[in-house]
């Protein structure tokens, strides 16, 4: 896809047909000059984020500069920088903030005057109105920089979950700071080298971690974080973070109708737009949800999916269709093959401004493609897995099972030779390894909850005969685990499950966001997110841990036509019975170790020692390739909204189960089961 040129004057608001934001700023001391010539040539380095129009703002030792996505007020008004009432703040901002309609109002009746529609705006008004504590009342996806004229001051943040980024680098008496690196490098006074730290931390576990790049001397402004730069001294701090306070006294039923509460009103915020809008539809229930959900609010709307040609395992396309149908979105599809990777890599690498992390780069890049030649705006599913526990090493991690995941239908993969693998393992880690691999095969250890997140997650860089030994000494004994697990470490919860899950909200999520704020920025879409919502603690707050909230064993035998375990005096619910079901694999751990009080300690237990595991195994339709994308919470309703739609006879005869009973569960009824009820 070409990119539209979007270089022009100053103030130049020409209508073009792509969109998204890219900030960046140089603060100095007072006295000085910043470059304009060179913070222009900063900020045209990402015309691909905003080629609806630029904009400059110079004055004493501070600089900044906006190029511009058009998606609310396409007015005048809305042009960046910004200033406030008085002209003493100043703001460039990129990304949405989905509840400036009530914030404006709220606003307006404290005696504010906004002069615009546009969202950014009501940032400028809430600093001014409650200064460095403004940060919580904003509900959106947000980077953002206020540039304080009285106090000689430079207050920067970035929403909670990272969807929007911001980098910055301390130069010679002064900060500078940018939507992408690449518009850092553009300074001449910014180094051109490498970190080992950060490249170690990508070979580990596939990002940069603790705010590090892969460039030495310009760093990540981390989720969730702040910054101020005054008199020359830089301070961040997080100014959010996950609650996982429960209410477990919640039914199921109370569960989704708070669920389906929280859903449809982040659907409805992000609906806000002045432009076309479409949603990236796969097969899954995530997508389907938001797609269905948006359907409600905007009628008509277009929907995308890409089509796979590697197999009908990996193409997802009827379950798509199906959605499409039901909701009555005008559906759009794409061929994404192999040889795309080839095609792409090398943009994509320019455009994440470093080794593209995973595949799935281009099939967020290859979507969006496709979306630009019909929207300027698209909603996604992600943040699904991690919030509803839908990845298969959560439950490994915390159960020591992850049969839950049926995996029967994959196409099996090419064999590799045992001589093959048992050189490969002698010659990168030695016998003794070897040895002890066998040794641990025969006897299973007791691991913390740490080890085998590491072990499911991360490449060793220990011992690989791919590093080069220069590399290793250049690190100089430093080691990613600190930083990998120091979220794992730092939540207020022993619960093992909510721990994996905040891992993967604020550590893995980031790095899908990443990927895809590039992918689609690259050819100017702006992605929304619904499922992350933040209002008053949000969506991410709102669920217990997936195994506190599993139902009672004789619930789950009963809508499957069975006995409960009880009844069959299974052992291991005996066992167990007593214990709350978030804690159940944790106390099997401290039971094999004498003595043992550690929450982090857990055991490989075989299934039938797991009824939290087996309830929600229950929970999922077997043989559906959906199961790893399913907010657990809506199974049952999309069980019985299937039998009661009349669909029901048709899937169970081609997952081979026998026929569900309906069921009188209030939540039968629910909008979003009906919605999706025919996936």
């Amino acid at each position: 896809m070409t990119i539209p040129s979007c270089c022009g004057s100053e103030g130049s608001w020409e209508r073009k047909e792509a969109d998204v934001c890219g900030i960046v700023g140089i603060a100095q001391e007072a006295g000085t000059s910043v470059d304009g010539t060179l913070l222009a040539r900063m900020r045209d380095s990402m015309a691909h984020r905003g080629p609806d129009g630029t904009g400059l703002e110079l004055g004493d030792g501070i600089g900044l500069g906006h190029r511009r996505l058009a998606i609310l007020d396409l007015s005048e008004a809305a042009r960046q920088p910004m200033r406030g009432e008085d002209g003493s703040v100043w703001l460039v901002a990129n990304g949405e903030i989905f509840n400036y309609v009530e914030l404006g109002a709220d606003l307006r009746a404290k005696g504010h005057h906004l002069r615009s529609s546009c969202d950014s705006e009501v940032i400028l008004h809430l600093y001014e109105e409650h200064g460095l504590d403004c940060l919580p009342f904003l509900n959106g996806m947000f980077a953002f920089a206020i540039w304080d004229t009285r106090r000689r001051r430079l207050f920067a943040a970035r929403d909670r979950l990272g969807a929007k980024p911001f980098y910055f680098h301390e130069r010679a008496r002064g900060l500078a700071f940018a939507s992408e690196i690449k518009a850092l490098l553009e300074d001449p006074s910014v180094p051109r080298r490498p970190d080992p730290r950060g490249i170690a931390d990508f070979l580990f576990c596939g990002q940069p971690l603790a705010g590090k790049t892969l460039f030495e001397g310009i760093s990540e402004l981390r989720p969730g974080h702040a910054l101020l730069y005054e008199s020359g001294r830089l301070h961040t701090w997080p100014w959010w973070q996950p609650d996982y306070k429960h209410k477990l006294v919640r039914s199921d039923a109370a569960v989704l109708e708070e669920l389906e509460a929280l859903l449809a009103d982040s659907v409805r915020l992000r609906c806000r737009s002045d432009v076309a809008m479409g949603t990236q539809l796969s097969g899954g229930i995530d997508s389907g949800v938001v797609t269905a959900l948006r359907a409600r609010f905007r009628p008509g709307s277009k929907s995308f999916t890409l089509r796979s040609g590697e197999g009908a395992y990996y193409d997802e396309t009827p379950q798509a269709r199906s959605v499409s149908r039901h909701v009555g979105t005008l559906h759009h599809e794409a061929m994404v093959e192999a040889a795309d990777l080839d095609r792409e890599l090398t943009r994509l690498a320019w455009h994440m401004d470093l080794p593209m992390p995973a595949p799935g780069g281009v099939n967020y890049h290859a979507v969006a493609r496709l979306e630009a030649e019909h929207v300027k705006v698209t909603m996604t599913g992600h943040g699904g897995d991690e919030l509803f526990a839908g990845y298969p090493a959560q439950y490994q991690a915390c159960f020591g099972d992850q049969s839950m995941f049926d995996r029967s239908h994959a196409p099996p993969r090419r064999a590799v030779p045992a001589s093959y693998r048992l050189r490969r393992v002698v010659q990168q880690l030695g016998p003794g390894a070897l040895l002890a691999r066998v040794w641990r095969r025969i006897v299973p250890p007791v691991q913390s909850l740490e080890e085998e997140w590491v072990r499911l997650h991360c490449s060793l860089l220990e011992g690989d005969p791919d590093l080069h030994p220069g590399f290793l000494d250049w690190l100089g004994g430093y080691s990613p685990q600190g930083d990998y697990l120091e979220l794992l470490r730092g939540i207020d919860t022993d619960d093992p499950i909510d721990r994996c899950l905040d891992h993967d909200l604020r550590c893995y999520l980031p790095g899908l966001l990443f990927m895809e704020n590039r992918a689609s920025m690259a050819v100017s879409i702006e992605s929304r997110t619904p499922l992350l919502d933040h209002p008053d603690g949000g969506i991410p707050g709102a669920a217990p841990g997936v195994a506190a909230h599993a139902p009672a064993r004789d619930e789950v035998a009963a809508a499957r036509g069975g006995s409960s375990d009880a009844a069959r005096g299974d052992r291991g619910a005996a066992r167990q019975g007593a214990l709350p079901a978030s804690r159940r694999g944790v106390a099997d751990g401290q039971a094999g170790r004498a003595g043992s009080a550690d929450p982090r300690l857990v055991r490989v237990t075989p299934p039938r020692d797991l009824p939290a595991a087996r309830a929600l195994r229950a929970r999922l339709p077997r043989g559906s390739r959906l199961d790893a994308a399913l907010p657990r919470a809506l199974v049952p309703t999309l069980h019985r909204s299937h039998a009661r739609a009349g669909h029901a006879a048709a899937r169970n005869r081609r997952v081979g189960r026998p026929a569900h009973t309906t069921s009188s569960n209030p939540s039968a009824g629910s909008p979003i089961a009906r919605a999706i009820a025919s996936v």
